[in-house]
């Protein structure tokens, strides 16, 4: 028995699976962060030390919380900004220091199907960025994020350990990975979204250096959010 099955319908379904792999994974680093802060919480609250439970909620809000929510505030799509603080969690997780630097307000998109793509191509940007500087003293990757005359730009870059021209060449060729077997499909799927968005892709790397890749694609914003609701 032989079954065939339209290849870019199962290439459709694997970007949703990693898609929503990128959700739960910048989630579950939310998750298992928020729930050390509440132990700490709850040991001071059974010690009854409310002078420290105090303290301790203040640092909370003035190291954690106010700046996370004020990097992503120009973020209009709460999807979108719920996600960049998540991976905001996995990259204090990871040790990485992450930068994310909006030049504009973000409006919401007008087609939400966007939104799903737009995280899938941070979300692999992003591990690719934190996986390259993994191993490195100092761990910095930023994102820069902007919407200017009908176009979002987006850029990530890091100071891992670099591409030569020949790894250049091959990075974005589907299932072509240094990283060993099963690995290779994060900047093929990259590509194939910021296409199917009639976008472009740029990346430029130095050996010890590190990573930058730019994206800019076509950005059709969502007008009832950006009128107010007034039409």
């Amino acid at each position: 028995m032989v079954t065939l099955r339209d290849r870019s319908e199962v290439n459709r379904l694997a970007e949703e699976l990693t898609g929503v792999s990128r959700y739960a994974q910048a989630l579950r680093a939310s998750t298992h962060e928020f729930k050390n802060r509440l132990h700490v919480i709850l040991g001071l609250v059974q010690l009854r030390d409310l002078g420290r439970l105090e303290r301790y909620l203040r640092e909370l809000d003035d190291t954690l919380i106010a700046p996370a929510a004020a990097r992503v505030a120009g973020v209009r799509d709460p999807v979108l900004a719920g996600f960049l603080l998540a991976k905001g969690s996995e990259a204090r997780e990871r040790r990485v220091e992450l930068d994310i630097d909006l030049q504009s307000e973000i409006p919401a998109p007008d087609e939400s199907e966007v939104v799903h793509l737009l995280v899938s191509i941070i979300g692999n940007l992003l591990e690719n960025a934190f996986e390259a500087v993994s191993g490195r003293e100092v761990r910095q990757v930023s994102l820069t994020l902007g919407v200017d005359a009908g176009a979002l730009s987006l850029h990530v870059s890091d100071n891992g350990r670099g591409m030569s021209d020949s790894q250049q060449q091959l990075a974005m060729e589907q299932g072509v990975s240094s990283k060993g077997a099963g690995r290779g499909y994060g900047l093929a799927m990259v590509k194939a979204h910021v296409e199917s968005l009639g976008g472009t892709l740029a990346l430029y790397s130095t050996p010890g250096r590190g990573t930058l890749v730019e994206v800019t694609v076509p950005y059709v914003m969502d007008v009832m959010q950006v009128t107010d609701g007034v039409t």
